[in-house]
Order: C-alpha cells, then sequence, then structure tokens
C-alpha cells in the first residue's frame, strides 16, 4: 500500500516536471520574440499641425480655431520604437533595456546556475513590470501597430509562465 502511494506521488512530480518544463519553453518563446520587438515600431502617435490661421477679426488668440481636416493642416506621425529611446544618462531608457532583455537574460542564465526561492518569486513581479513598460510603448502613446501585440502577447504570456512556474514550484515544495 505504501509503495503504490509513493509511486502515485512520483507520477504526480514527474508530471508537474513535465509542465514545468513546457512553460520554461513558453517563457523562453515569450523572451525570444519580446527581445526581438525591442527594435520593431510598437505604435504610431499621430499628429497635426496647423499651417495657416484663417484671418478674422474676432478670433482671439486664446481661442480655438476649427480648421476643415482638408484645408491648413499637416498630419504627421512618428513611429514609437523602444530602442530609440535610449540615452546613456536617462534612467528610463535603461529600465526599458531592462523590461525587455531580462526574460532573455534569464533564460541564458538559468542553463548554467539554479536560483534560489526568493528568485522564484521574484520573476513573476518582474514580468508584470516588463508588461507594464511594454503597455506604455504599445498602447499608451499612440495608435498601437501589430509588433506592439507581439509585443504585448509576449509579456503577457511571460507574466502567466512565471506566475505558472512559481505556484509549480511551491507546490511542489509543499509535497
Amino acid at each position: 500500500m505504501i509503495l503504490l502511494k509513493t509511486l502515485a506521488e512520483a507520477r504526480i512530480v514527474e508530471d508537474e516536471v513535465a509542465e514545468i518544463k513546457t512553460y520554461l519553453v513558453i517563457k523562453k518563446i515569450a523572451a525570444i520574440l519580446l527581445a526581438l520587438c525591442f527594435f520593431l515600431p510598437l505604435s504610431r502617435c499621430e499628429y497635426k499641425y496647423l499651417e495657416q490661421v484663417p484671418a478674422s477679426d474676432d478670433t482671439r488668440l486664446s481661442e480655438s480655431v476649427a480648421v476643415p481636416p482638408d484645408q491648413g493642416t499637416r498630419q504627421e506621425g512618428k513611429y514609437i520604437v523602444p530602442a530609440k529611446w535610449v540615452d546613456e544618462g536617462d534612467l528610463f531608457g535603461w529600465l526599458t533595456v531592462l523590461a525587455f532583455y531580462w526574460p532573455i537574460i534569464s533564460v541564458l542564465v538559468s542553463k548554467k546556475f539554479t536560483y534560489g526561492a526568493w528568485y522564484v518569486f521574484l520573476e513573476p513581479l518582474l514580468a508584470v513590470g516588463t508588461l507594464y513598460f511594454v503597455w506604455i510603448y504599445a498602447v499608451g502613446i499612440g495608435r498601437t501597430l501589430p509588433a506592439g501585440y507581439a509585443a504585448l502577447a509576449a509579456a503577457s504570456t511571460l507574466v502567466f509562465a512565471t506566475a505558472f512556474i512559481a505556484v509549480q514550484r511551491l507546490r511542489r515544495r509543499r509535497l
């Protein structure tokens, strides 16, 4: 009876290890996609310039002037690429690099080193921070482009995979 219980527990542990390995592969794919999206335009900010103001006697400078869209305006756009926002002295730029590249570094380093329990639970928090930075670039600034959707999907998958791995490792410790 004890042998059957031990075999059943071994089978459960084996299944959990297989699930963790699957999510590690998913995490690798998400990390690679996120690293590639760092160099792609995630969104496009569009704005209009008023080229000429119609002359009128009762128009004051403080009032806005309604101009038809095709008359006197010029529309321009700027692509939002995270790699272009990195300056040497800018903290936000370096946090952006960290947000996009810590997953790939984590995947590469995890082959050589084993992490303690603290990192397993820190990793989902880092993934949420990455999702926040990707959200800023993809949705918060302008119109989202396909690479922005890919980056959001990769960051969301990263959050899910790291949270799942953390929960599974916590469950394994309790068994």
